[in-house]
């Protein structure tokens, strides 16, 4: 059980950093669109 739970904290986590780049990505993509 215990390996299964760290399995799933680090599949929470790579979901995490994954959500907080394409987050990061969105911001860029709608500076660079903004601007002239």
């Amino acid at each position: 059980m215990k390996k299964k739970n760290q399995a799933s904290e680090k599949w929470l986590e790579i979901i995490i950093y994954i959500l907080l780049a394409i987050i990061l990505i969105g911001l860029f993509a709608c500076l660079i669109i903004l601007t002239p």
